[in-house]
């Protein structure tokens, strides 16, 4: 959400917000190795997936918002946050407990938030 209401979709091939879902370890640090990661689509929600399709096991994740800009020929967009890294992998304090089926609203300041349910059932918007 940005200001409380859901993250502006920027359309089709426009860049826009990704959310990246990165495992913890038991004393709470990156644990390394694979990540999940969605886009976040019209009206806020996104889903969260690993690179082959699979969904985001049980877990503790830190989770990364980043901001992208299209370029000509990169529907992802630019590789630059325009949020300025201050939700990336390394700075973001946001962390969640993932449970099978959970919807999870990620919200940051002057930037997003979505409802997300990075475990298999259909996303939902919690605004």
């Amino acid at each position: 959400m940005v200001d409380g209401q859901p993250a502006p979709y920027p359309g089709e091939d426009q860049g826009g917000y990704q959310v990246q879902f990165f495992p913890l370890n038991a004393s709470g640090e990156l644990a390394g190795g694979a990540y999940y990661s969605g886009r976040v689509e019209e009206g806020g929600k996104f889903s969260v997936y690993g690179h082959g399709g699979e969904d985001v096991p049980a877990g503790k994740y830190r989770v990364a918002v980043l901001l992208h800009e299209a370029e000509e020929g990169d529907e992802e967009g630019g590789q630059e946050d325009l949020l300025g890294g201050k939700y990336g992998k390394e700075n973001s304090t946001l962390e969640f407990d993932v449970k099978p089926g959970d919807n999870i609203t990620v919200q940051i300041e002057g930037g997003a938030a979505a409802a997300a349910e990075p475990a298999a059932a259909e996303a939902a918007d919690e605004s």
